[in-house]
């Protein structure tokens, strides 16, 4: 398991996966993602917002002003009564998110985020986001981590980064492991 160099293997190519990638890619670092769909990109989920500090991290990868095109800044909370009826409604923290920070949250469809991270990749960084890589089993020792897929590919890294969603299945794994070598830690 010992990689010739540090290399990162990225579990999950969706929002975290992708930032991820932009952020390895800028620093020179080796990657692979391992994506279990069929595409980078499918219809499904739901909206989601970046928050200002965000944002920024956009800025510094260079994606922001594509991540503008296809968002909305949000303008304004609003609280409702379970028949309709408004009882809240503010501006205010936008407002004050806005001075802050330059900017208010931004809301996305998360289609349209995906595909905007990963068309906004290089070439040679999309060679490296593989697709239809279903995670069977993580193992790890002093020397580094191998990670097996379903369809018996194995790759050998330095460290693996969970971006697998709600469900992971790194997050399962990782504890499993650490329960196994101690079980206090339930």
């Amino acid at each position: 398991m010992v990689p010739k160099s540090f290399k990162v293997i990225v579990v999950g190519g969706g929002p975290v996966g992708l930032t991820a990638a932009h952020a390895l890619h800028h620093a020179g670092i080796d990657f692979v993602i391992l994506e279990s769909r069929s595409s980078a990109v499918l219809d499904q989920g739901a909206s989601l917002v970046l928050s200002s500090p965000s944002l920024r991290i956009m800025h510094q990868l260079r994606v922001l002003e594509r991540l503008l095109k296809i968002g909305g800044e949000l303008q304004r909370t609003q609280s409702m009564t379970r028949d309709g009826h408004q009882f809240v409604s503010s501006q205010a923290v936008f407002q004050v998110l806005r001075k802050n920070h330059g900017t208010a949250p931004v809301a996305f469809h998360r289609t349209q985020l995906i595909e905007t991270l990963f068309e906004s990749l290089p070439t040679a960084a999309k060679d490296r986001y593989l697709l239809n890589k279903k995670v069977d089993s993580i193992e790890s020792d002093e020397t580094g981590v191998r990670v097996t897929c379903a369809d018996g590919s194995t790759y050998d890294g330095s460290i693996v980064i969970g971006a697998d969603g709600v469900h992971s299945k790194t997050r399962r794994i990782i504890r499993e492991q650490a329960l196994e070598e101690d079980p206090q830690r339930a």
